[in-house]
């Protein structure tokens, strides 16, 4: 069984984690407007100062390899059996400050994620984004097929929107894979609602191949 890595959300000495504060901070700035007042400007001045202790590059330098990349690529020679690829995503862990905090659940080749849109995952008004939907099918489907396999990429991915999905309601993802033909690994998906109602769902094929090609993703950047 794959699971998603415990212990991993970026908490230190009992403080609530940097990225649970900044999903925080742009739900606020979604609900109130831009902040350009005291406590507006103390932030983003300590936001800089932030930054410029992590020596983020200026436009046109060479992007650094983020920590996640490093770790899956180093994962690679240790364990091959574990998809750190997908369980140690960044999407998928509590540190993430693009995406709400999932609670994942993993039974067998199956897979639910429950989350709550918060106003900064707005699309239509009062509704979650399909944008932001769509991320979180990528996340359960990836997961399940992880199940079958533990190296499989996403080769195709449809996703049929049903309902409105509402902000600030206990969503819950789930996800069950079957292996097919050709080194093919199949998933299907729901979205549900607080009250049990489908709200989407989508259907994936995977494709297994070997860790190795993962080792130093890289190498396929464009020069």
């Amino acid at each position: 069984m794959v699971e998603p890595l415990a212990g991993h959300d970026g908490t230190r000495g009992g403080s609530r984690p940097l990225s649970a504060l900044l999903r925080e901070v742009a739900d606020a700035l979604a609900v109130g407007g831009p902040d350009e007042g005291e406590a507006g400007l103390a932030l983003a001045s300590s936001l800089e100062a932030f930054l410029a202790t992590r020596g983020v590059p200026e436009g046109g330098a060479d992007p650094p390899e983020s920590a996640y990349a490093r770790l899956a690529r180093d994962h690679v020679g240790e364990d091959p059996t574990e998809a750190l690829h997908v369980v140690g995503h960044p999407l998928m862990a509590s540190q993430s400050p693009v995406f709400p905090e999932l609670d994942i659940v993993v039974d067998g080749a199956a897979v639910s994620a429950a989350l709550v849109f918060g106003a900064a995952f707005e699309g239509p008004p009062g509704l979650a984004h399909g944008g932001f939907v769509s991320a979180g099918f990528d996340i359960v489907v990836s997961l399940a097929a992880a199940q079958v396999s533990p190296w499989s990429m996403t080769r195709r991915l449809q996703i049929r929107f049903l309902r409105p999905t509402y902000l600030h309601d206990r969503l819950t993802f789930r996800a069950e894979a079957s292996e097919g033909e050709h080194r093919s690994i199949h998933v299907t998906a729901v979205l549900e609602d607080s009250a049990g109602r489908t709200t989407a769902k989508a259907t994936a094929e995977f494709v297994q191949f070997e860790p190795q090609r993962f080792a130093d993703r890289r190498s396929y950047r464009p020069t």
